[in-house]
This record gives structure tokens, C-alpha cells and sequence, in this order.
């Protein structure tokens, strides 16, 4: 198992990657044939407030093209906690 996380025009930040592997240890406990994660965070040009944009891509041998989830929202780890949350329900 193995996680990278990409910061794609943002500055990285230890605490924010640490909030993305306790996501991603959490889910791996219930999910055991995970491989490997890719995660990107990234701000987007958005009138939004919700410009905070986390894309998770979940590799397994089981399941063939593996997973993919876009989150966005105020915070980087609210996006972040969306994006497991919903890759979570699509593994299940």
C-alpha cells in the first residue's frame, strides 16, 4: 500500500498531509486489497468559496481502473474528508 500526495500550485503542508493518511489508513483498514492512492489537491479559479479542490484516484488488483473521486469545498480537509467519504461508499 502505498499514498502520494500531489500539491499542485499550493504550498505542501505537513498537517495536511498527515489528515490525508489518517483518511486513507481509516479506509484502508476496511478496504485491504487498496494498492495505492494518488491524491492532488489544488486551489481552482472559482467565484466560489468552495475553490479547495481534492481528486483521489484508488488503485486495486480487484476491480480493474480503480476509482476516481472530485471533491471541492471551503477547506482543503473537508474536501478531502468528501472525497474518502465518497470513495468509501463507491468500494462497498
Amino acid at each position: 500500500m502505498s499514498i502520494r500526495c500531489q500539491f499542485e500550485g499550493i504550498t505542501p503542508r505537513e498537517d495536511l498531509k498527515e489528515h490525508i493518511e489518517e483518511k486513507f489508513d481509516k479506509m484502508y483498514k476496511q478496504h485491504s486489497h487498496i494498492s495505492s492512492a494518488q491524491v492532488t489537491l489544488s486551489v481552482v479559479n472559482s467565484p466560489e468559496k468552495t475553490n479547495k479542490e481534492v481528486k483521489v484516484l484508488i488503485n486495486s488488483p480487484i476491480g480493474g481502473d480503480g476509482v476516481f473521486v472530485q471533491k471541492s469545498s471551503e477547506s482543503f480537509e473537508h474536501a478531502a474528508s468528501l472525497a474518502f467519504d465518497a470513495i468509501r461508499k463507491k468500494l462497498e
